[in-house]
């Protein structure tokens, strides 16, 4: 899927249908980060985005926008090479 051709209605129903919610992909996006030794500096260089950016959002400090959270997750299945 390319996140950045989504409507924004189409990213909402994705993100809904994955995660449930901000806080659900937050804690996923991390229990991934553990299960599969990732660091936040390798997702950074795959997802595109930087890592201080990345840390905010996966710290709970700021919301990351609808399309992000695709990309992101995205990311980490090309580094675990597994769906998730």
């Amino acid at each position: 899927m390319n996140a950045s051709k989504l409507s924004v209605e189409e990213l909402h129903d994705e993100v809904r249908r994955r995660y449930g919610n901000s806080a659900a992909f937050i804690d996923r996006v991390n229990d991934e980060l553990d299960r599969w030794d990732i660091t936040q500096a390798d997702l950074a260089r795959v997802s595109g985005y930087d890592r201080g950016i990345l840390n905010r959002w996966l710290r709970g400090r700021v919301t990351p926008p609808l399309q992000a959270m695709l990309i992101v997750d995205e990311a980490l299945e090309r580094l675990t090479g597994a769906e998730l």
